[in-house]
């Protein structure tokens, strides 16, 4: 499979938007196509995509993107899951965490996630604590798992990933994020 993300329909900011130097002024989708049978496939037609998250799984059929729903700000945003085989979509923790949304000085929405195995990692938030601190979470089919509650400093920069497991330099820690 190849993910494309390609500029659609022109985007006009609301008067309460915030337009920073990166704000696109298109609306990103997504087109996958399989490279054996030329299939094509459009999910999310409805979303706007973030450019900076593309994440295949180890196995490379099921893709991490992250989108929002227009005209919604990118921090109301979602975590954003396909399958490419079977063109199915899902919204990954959807009512529990909300991916931390990072602008780093350009304007462009920015979400750290991530696959360790078969299961989803992001850096974000519990939806009922806003003002928690965002830590690093693995996706489960049960529910979300904090792989960060116990590190004094969390960073949303991984330094490695694997199939198991990601390691994160927080301070002058390597921790290991693991469940």
């Amino acid at each position: 499979f190849a993910a494309i993300l390609t500029d659609k329909e022109a985007l006009a900011p609301s008067a309460d938007s915030i337009v920073r130097v990166g704000t696109p002024g298109r609306r990103r989708a997504l087109t996958l196509v399989n490279l054996t049978t030329g299939q094509v496939i459009e999910p999310f037609r409805d979303r706007d995509l973030a450019p900076g998250l593309l994440a295949w799984s180890p196995v490379g059929e099921r893709l991490l993107v992250f989108g929002r729903s227009l005209p919604a700000r990118w921090e109301d945003g979602d975590l954003l899951e396909i399958d490419a085989n079977a063109g199915q979509t899902i919204v990954r923790a959807d009512g529990q965490l909300r991916p931390e949304v990072d602008y780093h000085g350009s304007g462009i929405p920015t979400v750290r996630a991530d696959w360790i195995g078969t299961d989803p990692l992001v850096f974000g938030r519990p939806i009922d604590a806003p003002k928690a601190r965002a830590d690093w979470y693995r996706l489960t089919t049960n529910a979300p798992v904090n792989l960060t509650a116990g590190a004094r400093a969390v960073s949303p920069r991984l330094a490695a990933i694997s199939n198991q497991t990601a390691l994160m330099f927080a301070g002058q820690t390597l921790y290991r994020l693991s469940d």
